[in-house]
C-alpha cells in the first residue's frame, strides 16, 4: 500500500502519461521533448490493439536485395520502372504502341519493374 503522496504522485504521472499519448495518438513522431523513459511507458501502458514484435524480415524487392536500402531508395523517389530486359522476353514482339493492342494480345507498355534472381 502507498503512502497519500506516493499514491497522488503516482496517479498523476499515470494521468499524465494518458495526455500525452492521446495527444500523441496520431503523430507519427514523438515530441522531442518526451523522454525516451516516458514514450516507451506509454507504448506499454496506453496501446490500442494487440502489441507485436518483429523479430526478423525478409523480402524481394526491385533494384535491391535489403529492404532497408529499398525503404531508403522510396524515401527519394526514384524510378524503378525500366526496359524489358532480354533475358525475361523479346518485347520487341509483343510490343505495339497502340494504346488497343491489348485486344490484338500485345502489350502497349515495354517498361516494368523487375527483380534480380527470379
Amino acid at each position: 500500500k502507498m503512502v497519500p503522496a506516493a499514491k497522488e504522485l503516482d496517479d498523476w504521472t499515470v494521468n499524465r502519461l494518458r495526455e500525452l499519448k492521446e495527444k500523441n495518438l496520431n503523430s507519427q513522431f514523438w515530441d522531442p521533448d518526451i523522454p525516451r523513459e516516458w514514450q516507451s511507458a506509454m507504448n506499454h501502458m496506453f496501446h490500442k490493439g494487440q502489441m507485436i514484435a518483429v523479430k526478423g524480415e525478409a523480402c524481394k524487392v526491385p533494384a535491391t536485395e535489403s529492404p532497408d536500402a529499398f525503404c531508403m531508395a522510396t524515401a527519394f523517389a526514384p524510378d524503378y520502372p525500366q526496359d524489358v530486359p532480354r533475358i525475361r522476353w523479346d518485347h520487341e514482339e509483343v510490343y505495339d504502341p497502340d494504346p488497343e493492342s491489348w485486344r490484338h494480345f500485345k502489350s502497349y507498355c515495354k517498361h516494368g519493374s523487375f527483380m534480380d534472381g527470379i
